[in-house]
């Protein structure tokens, strides 16, 4: 039997702690998947501790990220 750790995601909203697993074999980053997650509680903040590092290439990923979170957060209030 083959077995796998699941990559989790957590976070806390309104004091209660979110936990999701998922395979570790995916397409997406766990950063990505965090905050993924995190837009669809609708936030007022994102907050990111540890997302920059010695690793351009995961620092400038993060970035990334959270542009394209805030140009899909502009979009839906603009469609409310």
């Amino acid at each position: 039997m083959e077995r796998w750790l699941a990559t989790q995601v957590s976070f806390e909203t309104h004091g209660k702690p979110i936990v999701k697993a998922f395979n570790p074999e995916k397409d997406e980053t766990d950063t990505e998947l965090a905050i993924s997650l995190a837009l669809t509680l609708n936030p007022k903040d994102i907050v990111l501790l540890g997302a920059t590092g010695t690793r351009l290439d995961h620092t400038l990923a993060n970035i990334e990220l959270l542009y394209r979170a805030s140009c899909r957060r502009s979009k839906g209030k603009n469609n409310r």
